[in-house]
């Protein structure tokens, strides 16, 4: 906008300045793509800036620097964390806009699911007194458990000679499996098939 200012002078006689004013918006930057993923899974961020134009960005996973030059709106970055991390912006400039805001940050959860099957009081055949228990450790809640004979709960009990698997799926779905085998003879005997939590599609 343009604009008129008058200034009063001692003696009687106005000065009249002509002002031409640039008024530019605020940009505000954000970094958005909060994720629950498997160890070793990638997800993408998305840098965000509510105007056209070209940035240069600095910006911290965890306690990181890193730096990204010329880059615009909705542009997207991959990452693979090893452990839960915070990605925040830091700094932003541009030789297009001066007033820029820094906005939200994004976090990614990485599961550390661990389960442990055991196994325990084997006895006599045709007893049923076995007990099988999957013991979850880290993961992210909530945690499902499923056993082939429909029950949900971590150990089953009062288990006689067969085949029993368990699933456990953690709210980033990685997925861990286990499949045991209780065999008849003069005393229960086991075996086990293992799969290492993965992620599914």
């Amino acid at each position: 906008p343009i604009g008129t200012e008058r200034i009063p002078q001692p003696n009687g006689c106005d000065s009249l300045i002509v002002e031409s004013l640039t008024l530019e918006p605020t940009i505000t930057a954000s970094l958005v793509g909060d994720a629950n993923v498997c160890n070793g899974e990638a997800t993408t961020l998305t840098f965000n800036f509510n105007q056209a134009g070209s940035f240069n960005v600095r910006y911290f996973e965890n306690d990181r620097l890193v730096e990204l030059n010329d880059i615009s709106d909705d542009f997207t970055l991959e990452v693979s964390p090893t452990m839960s991390t915070i990605y925040r912006i830091e700094s932003v400039s541009s030789e297009d806009w001066k007033c820029i805001e820094i906005g939200e940050q994004a976090q990614v959860i990485v599961s550390d699911l661990e389960v442990d099957v055991e196994v325990q009081e084997l006895s006599c055949a045709d007893t049923n007194d076995c007990r099988i228990g999957a013991i979850v450790n880290g993961g992210i809640e909530p945690i499902s458990i499923e056993w082939n004979t429909g029950d949900a709960s971590e150990e089953l009990i009062n288990l006689g000679a067969g085949t029993y698997a368990v699933t456990v799926i953690d709210a980033a779905n990685c997925l861990f499996e286990e499949q045991i085998t209780l065999e008849e003879g003069n005393t229960l005997q086991f075996t086990a098939n293992t799969t290492v939590p993965t992620c599914l599609g």
